[in-house]
């Protein structure tokens, strides 16, 4: 629901305590699924940022798999690795607020998930993106500002920037 593919069935959605339609709210999210799919062409994309598409083409290292003509990225057939590569370079060209990543990093190699926990995400963060990254990797937690421990589909824990270091200190424990 948190990315608008779900609609509630009551209540009301609330962005800055707000009221807000479905389609207000869809346009605040870029998310990678685990199940990612692609398109060969950039959609809401503008023509003219085909070089920042090739910029990051070449940061995600897969510059030499896969090129970007004519509004259109040569190949779809990668690794999943490199698909998800290929989406997170979608999701920052659509350049939204809020990114939700759903296992990005369980793909990548060990290179990429240091990349993606110490690079991408501090700069996604201080460019003011907030940034939902859902993984069972403990290794990378320091990147976070705030953890959430779910449990039977509920938050069972919640650990943030200020406590997360003090053993045994929770916001929330049920």
């Amino acid at each position: 629901m948190i990315t608008g593919l779900y609609f509630p069935h009551e209540g009301s959605i609330l962005i800055d305590n707000e009221k807000t339609t479905m389609e207000a709210h869809r346009a605040l999210f870029s998310a990678i699924f685990t199940d990612v799919h692609l398109f060969k062409r950039l959609y809401g994309i503008d023509r003219s940022r085909h070089t920042e598409v090739k910029k990051y083409l070449k940061m995600m290292q897969i510059d030499h798999v896969v090129s970007y003509e004519n509004n259109r990225f040569s190949t779809l057939d990668l690794s999943t690795g490199q698909k998800k590569r290929l989406a997170m370079i979608v999701a920052l060209m659509e350049d939204r607020p809020i990114y939700v990543f759903d296992e990005w990093a369980a793909e990548q190699s060990p290179q990429f998930k240091s990349y993606f926990y110490n690079t991408l995400l501090p700069d996604l963060k201080l460019q003011g993106k907030t940034i939902i990254s859902v993984n069972h990797d403990p290794q990378f937690e320091e990147a976070a500002d705030r953890i959430c421990y779910l449990a039977d589909g509920n938050v069972s824990r919640q650990i943030n920037s200020e406590t997360k270091n003090m053993p045994g200190k929770t916001i929330v424990e049920r």
